[in-house]
């Protein structure tokens, strides 16, 4: 695991965390911190999480909440984003094929010893996910697609299809945390 604290001296400028490469290669999973001063932080500027088979792009801002946004003068208040692989079920219906790794983006509002899960974000984020376009080729799948898991309905939704035959990843821009999986 990798855990990335955002820092008051470097959120004005664009980050890349890289756990492909350095001392971060091999993560599967990456903690980011940042104080609600940050969070709610309108010049803070975008973070690329770049991992083995996706990309995800948010700003420290995504996450101010009204909580975050009442407690941004605390010293112990601030947001935790966690991306990790799902080892749960996949709960796809029967005929499907997952594609890609299952990932979950959860995040919580910390104020004080208090925690406070994050499910819709203030503004969109982007994530983009890989997925085995060979497997997906070899059994004739034709709807591809990223999905996020809906715990109220539980069931997939869809948010984007494959853009053309030979693409081997899809991106999606959402407001939502949660499981994300490519299938067909």
């Amino acid at each position: 695991q990798a855990n990335i604290i955002i820092g008051e001296d470097s959120y004005s400028k664009e980050m890349t965390i890289d756990l492909t490469r350095g001392t971060l290669a091999g993560s599967k999973e990456v903690v980011i911190s940042m104080s609600a001063k940050i969070a709610s932080s309108y010049r803070a500027k975008s973070i690329k999480v770049i991992g083995k088979d996706f990309v995800i792009k948010f700003n420290p801002n995504n996450f101010n909440t009204s909580k975050v946004a009442e407690n941004d003068h605390r010293k112990d208040a601030g947001v935790r984003f966690k991306i990790s692989p799902y080892t749960g079920s996949s709960d796809l219906d029967a005929g499907k094929t997952a594609l890609s790794t299952q990932y979950v983006l959860e995040a919580n509002v910390f104020v004080g010893k208090d925690s406070t899960p994050i499910d819709y974000l203030t503004s969109g984020m982007e994530i983009t996910l890989d997925f085995d376009a060979a497997k997906a080729d070899m059994r004739r799948l034709k709807n591809i697609g990223l999905n996020r898991y809906d715990q109220t309905t539980q069931s997939w939704m869809l948010l984007a299809n494959r853009a053309d035959s030979y693409g081997t990843s899809i991106r999606v821009y959402t407001d939502r945390l949660g499981r994300y999986l490519i299938f067909g």
